[in-house]
């Protein structure tokens, strides 16, 4: 119930929750994140692979052990570094006097925002604040960025470049981008799409790729779910399959809006050990949309806040 809502949204629902029992006598309560549960709360059942783990008095912590397969870090970093792009720009972006207003009501307001190479930056505000329009418009799915002054990759939009040519340098999860995946393509195909955006069988996958998608696919415990359709998956897991499409192409910028909604905590953590790893070992730019701090990798060194349509930044 928590998935989504800013940090003043998750006390209201608290509170709500909290009167709903007490008042109405709610009896059941569904997470994947053991913190995340009501006080009210007194008995739980863990469920694991399928099955009941436990069933009983509520623990001080309900996560099961992870499967660490940290020890794949090395290998995935040295192949990222041979496939890393070598390009250079004084700015990944460049956003000038931004402005963007739906039905008459002020979204951006005379934004200005530059991000340069290698910053990797938390993206925070509440709910309806603007952060997914802001996205929108670097990740080229909103027309209006050609209303306005945005510079990518060292080049303006509306110059005469192609939306690939700016989506190929760019690994994306949204929770939009979840939403519309094509349930029916296999794992393996879904996280193809990195490579082209909109993978079809013409495109030609290489050998290296193939070891390549199964290494990051084994570091996080779905080998061998390759060849599986992807609604097969639960929606923790299909979470981790968005994850490592957006890696796959080894992008310049990575925008991870909401990339750990569904994730139990120790999913989140192997997820940030192998971020951190890789923006450790490289110049990889970072944007980092999250309602939950903790979620955020140590890597990041700066935090935007937007609020009333404009950006603050505070280094950490």
């Amino acid at each position: 119930p928590f998935v989504g809502l800013d940090e003043d949204s998750r006390q209201d629902l608290h509170h709500w929750l909290t009167y709903l029992h007490h008042d109405l006598g709610i009896q059941q309560f569904i997470t994947c994140r053991e913190n995340e549960v009501p006080d009210f709360i007194h008995h739980e059942i863990i469920l694991n692979k399928g099955a009941i783990e436990y069933i009983g008095q509520r623990k001080a912590n309900a996560d099961s052990p992870a499967s660490d397969n940290s020890n794949l870090l090395p290998e995935i970093v040295k192949v990222w570094l041979q496939r890393r792009s070598t390009r250079r720009f004084d700015s990944i972006l460049d956003m000038q006097n931004i402005n963007v207003t739906y039905s008459g009501k002020t979204i951006l307001h005379d934004l200005c925002w530059t991000v340069k190479q290698g910053e990797r930056i938390a993206l925070l505000g509440k709910n309806g604040s603007g952060k997914s329009t802001l996205l929108s418009l670097i990740y080229a799915d909103n027309p209006l960025a050609y209303a306005n002054h945005v510079s990518i990759f060292g080049h303006q939009r509306g110059t005469g470049e192609s939306i690939w040519s700016i989506k190929k340098h760019m690994g994306f999860i949204s929770p939009e981008l979840h939403l519309y995946t094509k349930s029916n393509q296999t794992v393996e195909h879904i996280v193809c799409e990195g490579f082209f955006d909109n993978y079809s069988p013409h495109h030609t996958i290489s050998a290296g790729d193939t070891q390549w998608i199964v290494l990051l696919l084994h570091y996080i415990g779905l080998e061998d779910k390759k060849g599986q359709p992807f609604s097969l998956l639960s929606f923790g897991q299909q979470r981790l399959v968005l994850f490592i499409r957006a890696l796959a192409q080894v992008p310049e910028l990575l925008l991870l809006d909401e990339p750990f909604q569904g994730l139990d905590w120790k999913e989140v953590e192997k997820c940030n050990r192998l971020l951190n790893a890789i923006l450790r070992a490289s110049d990889t730019s970072l944007i980092f949309i999250t309602h939950c701090k903790e979620e955020i990798p140590e890597t990041v060194d700066s935090y935007a806040y937007l609020t009333d349509g404009k950006i603050a930044i505070s280094r950490k």
